[in-house]
């Protein structure tokens, strides 16, 4: 999973494109995740971040369209790495 911020707006998404227009949204340090799936159903996560911010924690569902849980678990994961920027290859970025 790959979750991206920018100010207020979060996006996510899976490698293999299993969830489509994934948002957020954060209440505290909590991070709820929605989306749709490929099949119409409809993913939800709940996501605590550790003090550090380093990694998080959370369960997840999938339901179906009349609200019937059909998947369930934990998420677990850590903070990728940023992305580098070359400065002197690219120049300052505008």
């Amino acid at each position: 999973m790959t979750i991206w911020q920018e100010e207020e707006n979060i996006t996510f998404s899976l490698s293999n494109n299993l969830l489509i227009n994934g948002t957020g949204s954060f209440a505290g340090d909590t991070l709820i995740l929605i989306a749709n799936t490929a099949a119409e159903e409809n993913f939800i996560a709940t996501i605590a971040f550790a003090e550090d911010g380093l990694s998080f924690q959370g369960p997840y569902r999938v339901e179906d369209t009349n609200g019937i849980i059909k998947l369930e678990g934990i998420l677990e994961g850590t903070k990728g790495r940023c992305p580098i920027y070359d400065i002197d290859s690219k120049g300052i970025p505008r």
